[in-house]
């Protein structure tokens, strides 16, 4: 019961209009009291220590300014480990990236708090006045460099704001890294040559550089020929209620787990874009054919999507032809889980319209071991549960086949009457339904 209070608390989430409007809504609040307490703790430890100022700022850079420069060289390299799909704390943690993405993006702001500056424009007017400062500027100074920077550091933290990142993503994207980048440029520039700071330099430029290569080689795994650097074949098919089912066929050796997702790039549709969807499925077990289908459930929203939707050569339950489209693909990408047959007697699975496609894996996933499993496994799992509310009783085609090929799975179990695979599907606003109703 203990535990249970604890998780109550520790895992909800804010859920009010002041929340959703400033985008902290899927944020808990465990997250949020340790961002809190962490920007509080950074912003008074260099204060204790006396003295803030110099008798004279010819003798040195301020002791404060110096406290709170150690402190942002030191944040500097696990803000950038924080960032990239591919990084260390993921490797050692098993933590998913996008888990990690809200300490990333506080960290900025954390950095802004940060009195580093306000002591080397004081000092310097307190001991010669504006003419000093305008001096230090002239003589290209640490001033010099360290204005750019600071404006570069809140163009980061206002452009992670999450209604903005949300509002305007496709500029953030961009901005984000360019900023980024300079970042790094203009920290190098001002630190260089200071006690201690290659350390932090190299520090940062190896967590920056080392995960790219691996991020690389972790896209490139897959491709058999030179064919496939321009993308894999793949299939649309047209569904009803505006959703596209993306089918693409990976070489037999790309393998996936549930809950993992895909960057998806189609160049025909969109050259530069890259965006993220779950995998609706897994791969096959069978060892026939030289392919494995990796499926996608994707809604019609705006941008991409209506895209795919209105993508040429597709009609409503037609898949397209393969030669006329390919896909690149940058994944898969999630955090770790545990094996569920081996945990739940009981697996639940509540779903909602397009979010079947969390589901389908984990079903597909627990019965493909289920019907794999020996006399000498043990498996926990004895019951599976799914409830999808949708609104039209035709959106069952979404996942017909995954469905089937799960049943299918069930009924190849050594014991088939000791597992209970049960689905229950709500449809809410079938027009029929309308009609009658009315």
């Amino acid at each position: 019961k203990a535990v249970a209070s604890l998780r109550f608390w520790v895992y909800r989430r804010p859920d009010n209009g002041f929340t959703r409007g400033i985008r902290l809504r899927q944020t808990s609040y465990a997250t949020l009291a340790f961002l809190s307490f962490a920007t509080v703790f950074f912003a008074i430890l260099p204060w204790p220590q006396q003295r803030y100022l110099r008798e004279r700022f010819r003798f040195g850079s301020p002791p404060l300014s110096v406290r709170c420069a150690m402190i942002i060289s030191a944040l500097t390299p696990l803000t950038i480990a924080l960032a990239g799909k591919v990084n260390v704390i993921t490797w050692m943690t098993g933590i998913g990236y996008e888990k990690l993405n809200i300490y990333h993006r506080s960290s900025p702001r954390t950095l802004l708090l940060m009195v580093h500056d306000v002591p080397h424009l004081i000092a310097p007017v307190q001991d010669g006045g504006w003419s000093m400062l305008n001096k230090l500027y002239t003589n290209q100074a640490r001033e010099l460099s360290g204005t750019p920077l600071y404006f570069t550091t809140f163009g980061l933290a206002f452009f992670s704001i999450p209604y903005i990142r949300a509002r305007f993503y496709e500029v953030f994207k961009y901005v984000h890294i360019f900023l980024g980048v300079a970042y790094i440029g203009m920290f190098w520039w001002h630190i260089y040559g200071e006690y201690m700071s290659p350390c932090y330099i190299y520090a940062t430029v190896a967590v920056l550089v080392f995960p790219n290569i691996v991020r690389v080689l972790h896209r490139h795994q897959n491709i058999r020929s030179w064919s496939n650097l321009g993308g894999f074949p793949t299939s649309l098919t047209h569904l009803h209620g505006h959703t596209t089912r993306v089918v693409i066929h990976v070489p037999k050796a790309m393998r996936w787990k549930p809950g993992q997702h895909i960057f998806l790039r189609i160049p025909s549709i969109s050259l530069l874009g890259n965006h993220p969807f779950a995998i609706a499925n897994v791969p096959s077990t069978k060892e026939q054919g030289n392919t494995n289908e990796m499926v996608f459930l994707v809604r019609r929203q705006k941008g991409f999507t209506k895209r795919l939707l209105q993508a040429e050569g597709t009609e409503l339950q037609k898949p397209s032809p393969l030669s006329t489209l390919r896909t690149i693909i940058d994944g898969p990408y999630s955090t770790h889980h545990r094996p569920l047959h081996k945990i739940f007697d009981t697996v639940l699975c509540i779903a909602g319209g397009s979010g079947i496609s969390a589901c389908l894996p984990r079903i597909l996933d627990l019965t493909q071991h289920l019907a794999n499993q020996k006399k000498d496994q043990v498996f926990a799992t004895r019951r599976i549960h799914l409830i999808w509310i949708i609104r039209d009783s035709k959106w069952i085609s979404w996942a017909e086949r995954e469905l089937s090929t799960a049943m299918h799975n069930i009924r190849e179990h050594p014991s088939p009457n000791k597992v209970l695979f049960t689905i229950d599907i709500y449809v809410t606003r079938t027009a029929s339904l309308a009609e009658s109703a009315a």
